[in-house]
Order: structure tokens, then sequence, then C-alpha cells
């Protein structure tokens, strides 16, 4: 249901939170697909709306399923505790090292997202960040001008100095 409010753009935070403490019971006495905890708190975020308790709740659940999450909602993960300014260190750590093996299925959009979410909570994680300049350059054609702004932006603000990501992005 969040997440159908927030591809329809519906804010309702009123209705919201009843829904969070739902679901925050829900994952306490059931089994949640690693799916569904990345579709709600992206809907969360997308919605700006902050509960704390509930990203808390799937900060934990997350982490016990992390190798079950998809390499998209791996980034979809980290852009919306970013976004939600929920700066969870262990859970941030372990989409960081799920991401890594699997940083070849990401596209240029969740490579960008992924960077601009360790950029945002000023998470520096030198094997993530490799691996998304690596992959970045060898598919920097495929990359939007929104790809490669927020992609340079991250690598700045965290004071990455990856010189041929930067010829790679200005060829």
């Amino acid at each position: 249901m969040s997440w159908a409010f927030a591809k329809l753009e519906v804010r309702h935070g009123s209705l919201m939170e009843p829904l969070a403490v739902v679901f925050m019971a829900t994952m306490a006495t059931e089994r949640i697909a690693a799916q569904d905890l990345s579709n709600l708190v992206w809907a969360y975020a997308t919605l700006l709306i902050v509960h704390e308790p509930l990203c808390q709740a799937i900060s934990a659940r997350a982490q016990q399923n992390i190798a079950a999450l998809s390499s998209q909602a791996l980034a979809n993960t980290a852009w919306s505790v970013a976004v939600l300014e929920f700066l969870d260190r262990p859970l941030v750590a372990a989409i960081s090292a799920a991401a890594v093996p699997r940083i070849g299925e990401l596209t240029p959009q969740a490579l960008s997202n992924t960077v601009w979410a360790c950029a945002s909570l000023v998470f520096r994680s030198r094997p993530l960040l490799a691996a998304i300049s690596s992959r970045s350059r060898s598919n920097i054609r495929a990359f939007t001008p929104r790809d490669l702004a927020n992609s340079a932006w991250a690598f700045a603000e965290l004071a990455v100095e990856d010189e041929p990501l930067l010829a790679a992005q200005a060829a």
C-alpha cells in the first residue's frame, strides 16, 4: 500500500503513521520478503516521510536478509536511507559489502544513486567506490547527464580523486 501511495505521489502523513505501526508489528511476527523491505523504505523516502522506528525495524530485517536483496533493491535501499538521512552504518556497510560482487548488475542510474547515497551519508567504502568507478567507466556511454552529474558530485564530495573516471565522464 505504501508503495502505491509513493507511485501515485500521495503524501498522506496521517495515514502513513498507522501503516508504519502495522508494518513494524508485521515485521516483528512474520517473515517479510527482502524486496518488500526495500519497497517499503523506498516508499517512505519517496514521500519524504521519516519514521525513525520503522527505519530501525527495516534496517534490522534488511541486514538479516541482505543477500536476498536484488542489486536494484540494494541501490534503492541505499538511496532511500540517504534521502531519509537515516545513517545506520551497519546497514550501509552491509549494503556496500553485498553490492560489490554484484556491481555489474547495476544500471547507470543505480550506480549513480548508490554513490550519491554514500556521499550524502558521508560513507566511504573503498571497495564499493572502486567497484562503482570501474563499472561506470566501462559503461559511461549509457549514463544520462544526471547520472554523470550525480556521480561526479558524489566522488568529489567524498574527496575521491579518480582521474580515470573523471576522464571517462569528460569524454
